[in-house]
């Protein structure tokens, strides 16, 4: 088409004819402009297709990873009735030296701690994801980032508060106490170990894992089933309306 119009003003010029040119010369530049404009649109246009597309993706591994993590804590409600109620039996001194001798579980009740962390791989591509494309940032987007930024700062902290209560008792105990080598078998059969499980400093270290495993890491994870309950929905929504 440019060699078209470079003909026309060649003949136009040739002839004389220079306001004809000049209207053909203006024509082919509005003609490129607008070539320029569509390309452009065109691009931006898949580009933001592209970028949507990817967003959907994203939103679909969150949704995988919440599935998860809600089904994930939804089995850890039994174990922690189980632990509330070995808690309080402990605490309500009605354990007997037979009761201790029978529970395995009792001493590992201070001085073992299993850390959650939620599944984050959607999070994580979500939060690289916006530093790229802040324009695409939505109300889902920014709710979701907040939501797992809360969770993962409320989950770093009673882990790390478990872990440094469950690390003093162990310390406690090697330091003070002669039993503490000994495994279960050998330690319910140690008058001294029994004696210690029915003693104030014991009770207290339950309390204080009562506190942190319950009223605390429940707690937290009870909010995170309550809000993805909100949230999943959302994103199912959002991706099927792609």
């Amino acid at each position: 088409m440019i060699k078209f119009f470079r003909n026309i003003r060649f003949n136009q010029l040739k002839e004389g004819k220079f306001l004809n040119y000049l209207k053909y010369a203006v024509g082919e530049i509005i003609l490129v402009v607008i070539g320029i404009l569509i390309a452009v649109n065109i691009n931006n246009s898949n580009e933001k297709r592209k970028q949507r597309n990817l967003q959907l993706s994203i939103f679909k591994i969150i949704s995988e990873d919440m599935s998860s993590d809600t089904l994930t804590i939804y089995q850890m409600k039994r174990n922690f009735t189980f632990l509330d109620s070995v808690y309080q039996k402990i605490l309500s001194g009605k354990m007997t030296n037979d009761d201790y001798s029978s529970c395995e579980v009792c001493a590992n009740l201070v001085g073992m701690h299993n850390p959650f962390t939620i599944k984050n791989k959607g999070f994580k591509m979500l939060e690289n994801y916006v530093e790229n494309e802040t324009q695409l940032k939505d109300s889902l987007t920014a709710d979701l980032l907040m939501f797992y930024n809360q969770m993962d700062d409320l989950l770093l902290v009673i882990n790390e508060y478990l872990k440094e209560d469950v690390h003093e008792n162990l310390k406690d105990w090697k330091d003070n106490h002669n039993w503490f080598y000994l495994n279960h078998q050998e330690r319910i059969k140690n008058d001294e170990y029994l004696t210690y499980l029915q003693s104030a400093d014991f009770k207290n270290k339950i309390a204080m894992q009562q506190v942190l495993v319950i009223k605390n890491k429940k707690g937290i994870l009870d909010a995170f089933n309550k809000n993805a309950k909100i949230l999943m929905p959302k994103i199912k929504k959002r991706i099927e309306s792609k």
